[in-house]
């Protein structure tokens, strides 16, 4: 059983809006710069008067025990951001990482790990919430900011960017632009906890194709590094490895790993769209299998997963009743399955109208002539 073709989607970052967004990026480098360059001044002048006027062993105390103190502010900064995002408090999380990112910012390089940490909160915050177009704006800006041009074509030097932008167009269903990005990662990866990831998502992009041989070479090439992943890794890798079975019609093992796959995903405490995603390949399976009924079943119970949701993520839901339409029209039930499609043509146009009112957002936000003191500002605040 081959899968529906992939919906076609707008790019909602055209390349008019990714030149602004990089050019955004290079003014906020600019203007950083420019207030490090004062902070250091003025820091050297009352150093310098604070040091004519006390004993240079208490300046020295004074110096150390500041940067002992914003560290520790750091540190506990994130610890909360972090348990935050255990606890999925996506709204706590949201208003107080320009505020972590800010002071780690301030106390860099001693906070360095605290930042990152930061940064990646940030990066897994937007994927979990479907957030994938705001990720590329600020990967985008971040890029910019960071190479200190305003460019807007190819793809990062930094990795953790390029997989960050890459990831953007994963949510996106734009898998075409991610294969590139994530083959270039590869070559140069070494570590093998990065190579995972990398193996899976290009594997993933190459599922949504339809090029199934070639996602099952990227397994093989990577099979060493991809053995004995943790369980987020292992679920993902497990659903690809399903998918590739139902496509071969080894629908007995196609069953057994994407069972496993939701094990794991429980386990890693994995989003409602994946544990939805995996509902649906357990639909197509047993649509194969001639089992129409329960097809059924396993798809309502992905369909509703998402709708139940909070903040549904249109876009997945729109695949997936591609998905079952597709399969009831194969089984000959072509009523049902139009009018299903009519539904996924319905949550693809609610998915556009919410990302074109962020975008909107955006574009006021980078149209002012000074940038925000931090780029995350302008995701966390649109």
């Amino acid at each position: 059983m081959s899968r529906p073709s992939q919906i076609d989607k707008i790019e909602l970052i055209d390349e008019s809006l990714a030149n602004d967004l990089a050019a955004y990026g290079k003014r906020y480098r600019e203007r950083t710069l420019k207030i490090a360059i004062w902070f250091v001044v003025l820091g050297s002048i009352t150093g310098g008067l604070l040091s004519s006027l006390i004993p240079i062993k208490l300046f020295v105390s004074l110096i150390v025990g500041n940067l002992l103190l914003g560290w520790a502010y750091c540190h506990y900064l994130t610890i909360l951001l972090e348990k935050q995002f255990q606890n999925r408090n996506f709204n706590s999380l949201s208003s107080n990482l320009d505020r972590a990112i800010l002071w780690s910012s301030i106390f860099y390089p001693i906070t360095f790990f605290e930042l990152s940490s930061c940064y990646l909160l940030q990066i897994k915050l937007l994927l979990i919430q479907g957030r994938c177009v705001e990720l590329e704006a600020l990967a985008r800006m971040a890029w910019a900011s960071q190479q200190n041009e305003a460019i807007s074509v190819g793809f990062p030097k930094n990795s953790l960017l390029a997989n960050t932008l890459a990831c953007s167009y994963l949510g996106q269903r734009r898998d075409i632009q991610a294969v590139p990005i994530l083959e270039n990662l590869l070559r140069a990866e070494k570590r093998k906890e990065i190579i995972r990831v990398l193996a899976v998502n290009l594997a993933l992009c190459h599922i949504r194709l339809k090029e199934f041989e070639k996602a099952q070479k990227v397994l093989e090439k990577h099979e060493k590094s991809l053995d004995k992943s943790p369980d987020m890794v292992q679920a993902r890798l497990n659903l690809i490895q399903a998918c590739i079975n139902t496509q071969k019609e080894k629908y007995d093992l196609a069953t057994e790993q994407i069972k496993q796959a939701l094990v794991e995903g429980k386990s890693a405490k994995e989003s409602i769209e994946f544990m939805a995603q995996c509902q649906a390949v357990l639909g197509r399976i047993r649509f194969g299998q001639g089992r129409g009924e329960e097809g059924e079943l396993h798809f309502k119970t992905a369909i509703d997963m998402i709708k139940t949701n909070a903040n549904p993520d249109y876009l997945t839901l729109a695949q997936i009743l591609e998905e079952h339409a597709w399969c009831l029209e194969q089984n000959g039930q072509h009523d049902e399955s139009e009018a299903i499609k009519a539904e996924s043509r319905h949550c693809e146009s609610l998915y556009l109208e919410r990302e074109l009112s962020k975008i909107d957002s955006i574009k006021t936000r980078i149209s002012q002539k000074k940038p925000t003191l931090m780029l995350t500002h302008i995701i966390n605040k649109s």
